[in-house]
C-alpha cells in the first residue's frame, strides 16, 4: 500500500510538473509583446501617412503618400487578418473601430490608385479622413492592452495554483518515503538477525572453504547447492548469494551434460553406484553466468552431514593450460603448415626457373658441337660459365632450406685462390661496364696461392658481394681486395668487396644480412632483388667458420669484408672437376613427351646430334597411345602437362601391357624435390633430369639408365629475379642456335598462342576451374621462359604461384595484367626483330 501510494504520488506530481513546465513555456513564448507593438506601430503609420499627405505637392512627391498609405494598409492587414488576433476581433471594442478604419481604407484605395492628378486634387480631403480615423485607431490599441492584461492574470492565477498542487503532493510523497525507510529499517534489523543465525550455522564450513584457491561447491542429494566460495564466486560469475540454493544443475552444468548429470544422480539415489563420485582427477566442462562454457579439472566426493548425505566438488580453471596447450599445437600446426608452403614454393620456383634455363644451356651446349672462331669459343665459354653461375643463384632458395635444416655439406678441395678471385672479376666485367663501372682485384701482401676449402661456397659469397656492390653502384669502381694474415698461427684471408657507389646508412647495417631485406635508396628503386643474397652470404661464411661483416658511408660507398680460416697448401696442377659423362654406344630410339613446344625443339635437337631418333608427344595421354603401340628404348616424360600428367601417364604405362611397358622412363622436370621424386618412384619412373638440361648430363643419364637403377639427383630450386620486358642474351642466343627462320617460326606459333589463351580467360575464365586457368598459364609460362620474354614469364609464374597457394584468380585481373605485358611485349619485338 505504501508503495502503490508513493507511486501515484509520483505520477501526479511528475504530471503537474509538466503541466508548470508547459505553462512557464507558454507564456515564454507568448506574442502578446508584438501583438501591442503591432497595434502601436499602426498609429505611427497612420502618422506617417498624414505628415505624407501635408508634404504633398510641396516638399514630396505623390508617391510618398501612395508608400505611406499601401504601409498602412499592410499593417491594418496584418490585424484583420492574422491568427494572433482572433480573440480581439472576438471584442466588440475591437472589432467596431477595426471596422471603421477598414471602411475608411476601402473607400481611398481606388483614389489613392487613381491617376496623379486626381489624387492631388483630392488632398485635403484625405487629410480630413485621415484625421477623423485616429480615433479608432487609438480605440483598438486600448482595447488590444485591456485583453491581454485580462489574460495574463488567468495565467498567473493557473501557475500559481499548479505550483500548491505539486508542493502538496510533495510534501506527501516526503511523508510517505519516511514511513517507508521506517518500515526497511525494521526489516533490516530482522534480517540481521537471521543472517547471524546462519553464519553461526555455517562458520565452520566457511572457514575450511574460504581459503580454498580452487573453486568448492558443496551440494546435496537433491543437487541444491549449500555452498560456493570465493574461487567459485570467481570461477563461475555467481556470487554466493545467487548460487546458494539453486541447483547446481542450472547454474554451472552445461546444456550437452544436463541429461548425463540428472541420471548420474538418480543412479547413485537408487542403486548407490558411483561413477564421477569419488573417481579422482576427470577433466570435464563447466557453464559461467555468461553462458561461457569452459574447461576445468574436477573432484568429486561425498560426505555426511545432519541433514543427510552431501557431494564436496572442487574445480579448478584450466582455461590458461587449455589455451596454451593449443598454442603449442596452433605453432606446431603453422610450422608444418609453413614448411609444407615452403616446399611447395621450392618446388614452384625449381619448375619456373629451371624451364627457360633449359634452352639456354641446353643450346649452348648444341652450339659448342658448331664451327667456332677463337673469339665465338670464348663468348660460348663466358656464357656457359655465366649459365652455371646463374644456376648457382638458382639453389640460393634451396640453400636457405638446408641452412634451416642443419643439411649443408662443405667440401675441403685444394684450389688457386687467386685464379678463383680472377673468375670472378672475368665473370662480372660485363655487369660492371652495364653500369659504366670499372672492376678489379688486387692482394695487399703476398699471394698465397693454393688453399684447402669450399670454392663453389666461396664463389657464392664473393659474387653475391660484388654483384651487390655493382649493383648499387653507377659510374664508379669496384675493387676485390685480398690480404693473408697469420699473426693469429692459423692463416686466415681477408676478403673486401670496396665499392664507390651510394653507402648505407648505419642503421641499416645491422639490417642488411636479413632474409629479403632491400634498402629504399635511389639506386634501390632501380635495381630490384629479393634480399636473400646477403643472408645466404652470411650463412656460407658462418658454416666456413668464418666472420662477415660491412662499413659504410652515405653517399660515398662500402666495403664488405669476409674473413675465413684458409690452409695453404703447395702450388699443384690443376685438377679438371669435370663430370666424366657416358655416351649411349648405339642410337636410341627415344619417346619425348613435352606439352612445351620451345623445350621438345630443343630436347630434339640435342638427341638428334647424338644420332637418336625422336618421336614427340604433347601430353601425357598421347605419350600413353604412343608407347602402347611402338617400342621405345627411353621415354622422356614431363611432369607438369594438361590432359594427363607425367606421374599418371607413367602409372598408365607401367600398368599397361604396351610394347613399351618396361622402357626406363626418366622425369624431366623442374619438380625435383625429395617427396616429388618419391612420388616419381612411386608411379615407375627409372630415373629423372632436373630442367635445365645440359647436354652432358642429358648424354650420361641417358647412358646410366639404359638398363639401371634409379637416380635421384640433389633439387636446386630458386627465387626469382625481378625481370626485363626481354632477355636479350637468350633472344641472340636462340636465333643464333636455331636459325632466324625456326626461331621466328616459335615466335609467331608462340603470338598465336598467347592471343588465343587471353581471349579464352577473357571470354570463359568464369566457367573455367582454377586448374584449367593454371594449365594454360603453365603452358604458355614455360614457351615464355625459353623465348627470352622475361617479364610475361614472370608474371605467369607468379600467377600459377598464387594460384597453387590456394588464392582465387580473378579472371579479369589475369587478362589485365597478361594482355598489358604481352601488348608491350609484342611491340618490343617488332621493333627489336623487324624480318
Amino acid at each position: 500500500m505504501v508503495g502503490a501510494s508513493i507511486g501515484l504520488c509520483v505520477v501526479a506530481i511528475g504530471t503537474l510538473a509538466l503541466e508548470a513546465v508547459n505553462k512557464l513555456d507558454n507564456l515564454r513564448t507568448a506574442n502578446s509583446d508584438n501583438v501591442n507593438w503591432t497595434l502601436s506601430q499602426l498609429e505611427v503609420e497612420l502618422l506617417q501617412l498624414e505628415i505624407a499627405l501635408l508634404e504633398a505637392g510641396q516638399e514630396a512627391p505623390l508617391s510618398d503618400v501612395r508608400r505611406r498609405f499601401d504601409v498602412f494598409y499592410s499593417r491594418l492587414g496584418t490585424i484583420a487578418n492574422g491568427a494572433a488576433y482572433v480573440t480581439l476581433r472576438q471584442q466588440d471594442t475591437f472589432a467596431e473601430p477595426l471596422a471603421r478604419i477598414r471602411d475608411f481604407l476601402d473607400r481611398t484605395v481606388p483614389l489613392i490608385d487613381g491617376p496623379p492628378a486626381q489624387l492631388e486634387a483630392s488632398l485635403p480631403a484625405l487629410r480630413a479622413e485621415v484625421e477623423s480615423v485616429h480615433e479608432a485607431v487609438r480605440a483598438m490599441a486600448l482595447s488590444g492592452l485591456e485583453q491581454f492584461a485580462r489574460l495574463s492574470d488567468k495565467s498567473r492565477e493557473s501557475i500559481a495554483a499548479t505550483l500548491l498542487h505539486l508542493a502538496l503532493l510533495t510534501s506527501g510523497l516526503v511523508l510517505a518515503l519516511t514511513l517507508l525507510l521506517i518500515l526497511l529499517l525494521r526489516l533490516i534489523r530482522i534480517s540481521d538477525r537471521q543472517a547471524q543465525t546462519q553464519r553461526v550455522t555455517a562458520s565452520r564450513l566457511q572457514t575450511i572453504i574460504a581459503t580454498s584457491l580452487d573453486a568448492v561447491v558443496v551440494v546435496d542429494r537433491d543437487g541444491v547447492i549449500r555452498e560456493f566460495n570465493g574461487a567459485a564466486e570467481r570461477v563461475f560469475g555467481y556470487t554466493r548469494d545467487e548460487a546458494m540454493g539453486h541447483k547446481i544443475v542450472h547454474l554451472i552444468i552445461p546444456d550437452k551434460y544436463r541429461a548425463a548429470h540428472l541420471a548420474g544422480m538418480k543412479r547413485h539415489q537408487e542403486t548407490g553406484e558411483r561413477r564421477v563420485i569419488g573417481a579422482g582427477r576427470l577433466e570435464l566442462e563447466a557453464l559461467r553466468k555468461s553462458g561461457e562454457v569452459f574447461p576445468v579439472e574436477l573432484s568429486v566426493d561425498a560426505a555426511d552431514d545432519n541433514d543427510g548425505e552431501i557431494f564436496v566438488a572442487y574445480m579448478r580453471d584450466i582455461t590458461d593450460r587449455r589455451r596454451a596447450e593449443a598454442e603449442l599445437v596452433e605453432a606446431r600446426d603453422k610450422a608444418l603448415m609453413g614448411e609444407k608452403a615452403k616446399a611447395e614454393f621450392l618446388a614452384v620456383m625449381s619448375h619456373e626457373m629451371r624451364t627457360p634455363l633449359n634452352g639456354l644451356l641446353g643450346t649452348l651446349s648444341l652450339l659448342r658441337d658448331t664451327e667456332l672462331t677463337v673469339a665465338q669459343q670464348t663468348y660460348v665459354d663466358i656464357m656457359d660459365t655465366s649459365g652455371k653461375l646463374l644456376l648457382h643463384h638458382v639453389n640460393d632458395v634451396l640453400d636457405i632450406s638446408k641452412f634451416e635444416a642443419g643439411k649443408i655439406e662443405l667440401a675441403r678441395t685444394v684450389f688457386d685462390l687467386d685464379e678463383l678471385l680472377q673468375e670472378i672479376v672475368d665473370n662480372q666485367q660485363g655487369v660492371a661496364a652495364s653500369h659504366g663501372n670499372s672492376l678489379s682485384r688486387r692482394w695487399v701482401g703476398p699471394d698465397p696461392g693454393w688453399v684447402v676449402g669450399d670454392p663453389v661456397r666461396l664463389r657464392q659469397v664473393m659474387l653475391n658481394l660484388v654483384g651487390n656492390a655493382l649493383k648499387f653502384t653507377r659510374n664508379g669502381e669496384v675493387t676485390i681486395e685480398a690480404e693473408t694474415e697469420t699473426s693469429s698461427g692459423e692463416p686466415t684471408v681477408e676478403f673486401r668487396v670496396i665499392d664507390s657507389g651510394i653507402g648505407i646508412a648505419e642503421s641499416d647495417l645491422e639490417k642488411i644480412f636479413s632474409d629479403f631485406k632491400t634498402l629504399d635508396s635511389t639506386y634501390g628503386r632501380q635495381s630490384s632483388g629479393t634480399g636473400l643474397g646477403l643472408g645466404i652470404a652470411r650463412r656460407l661464411t658462418l658454416a666456413m667458420g668464418g666472420e662477415i661483416g660491412a662499413e659504410s658511408v652515405e653517399r660515398e660507398g662500402s666495403v664488405f669484408w669476409v674473413r675465413l680460416p684458409l690452409e695453404t697448401r703447395e702450388r699443384q696442377d690443376p685438377v679438371s672437376d669435370d663430370i666424366p659423362t657416358g655416351r649411349v654406344a648405339r642410337a636410341l630410339n627415344i619417346l619425348v613427351v613435352e606439352d612445351n613446344r620451345i623445350n621438345r625443339v630443343v630436347l630434339r635437337d640435342m638427341l638428334e646430334r647424338d644420332g637418336h631418333t625422336v618421336t614427340e608427344a604433347e601430353d601425357g595421354q598421347q605419350g600413353v597411345a604412343l608407347a602402347e603401340t611402338a617400342r621405345f628404348d627411353v621415354i622422356l616424360m614431363d611432369i607438369s602437362m594438361p590432359v594427363m600428367d607425367g606421374v599418371a601417364a607413367t602409372r598408365a604405362i607401367r600398368d599397361g601391357s604396351g610394347a613399351s611397358r618396361a622402357a626406363p622412363i626418366l622425369a624431366v622436370t623442374a619438380h625435383a624435390l625429395p617427396e616429388d621424386v618419391e612420388e616419381f618412384r612411386a608411379a615407375g619412373m627409372t630415373g629423372h633430369l632436373t630442367k635445365p638440361i645440359d647436354r652432358a648430363a642429358l648424354a650420361d643419364i641417358l647412358h646410366r639408365h639404359a638398363g639401371g637403377g634409379f637416380d635421384a639427383p640433389a633439387p636446386a630450386p630458386d627465387d626469382r629475379a625481378p625481370a626485363s620486358l626481354l632477355d636479350a642474351d637468350k633472344i641472340a642466343e636462340l636465333r643464333g642456335s636455331l636459325g632466324d627462320a625456326p626461331y621466328n617460326s616459335l615466335l609467331e606459333r608462340f603470338g598465336q598462342e598467347a592471343d588465343d589463351a587471353i581471349l579464352k580467360i577473357g571470354g570463359h575464365g568464369a566457367e573455367m576451374s582454377k586448374e584449367e586457368v593454371v594449365s594454360l598459364l603453365h603452358r604458355l609460362g614455360g614457351s615464355a621462359g625459353t623465348l627470352g620474354i622475361s617479364r610475361l614469364h614472370q608474371e605467369l609464374s607468379r600467377l600459377q604461384t598464387q594460384a597453387k597457394q590456394g588464392n582465387t584468380l580473378d579472371p579479369d585481373e589475369v587478362v589485365d595484367r597478361v594482355g598489358r605485358i604481352w601488348s608491350e611485349t609484342r611491340d618490343a619485338l617488332d621493333e627489336r626483330l623487324p624480318g
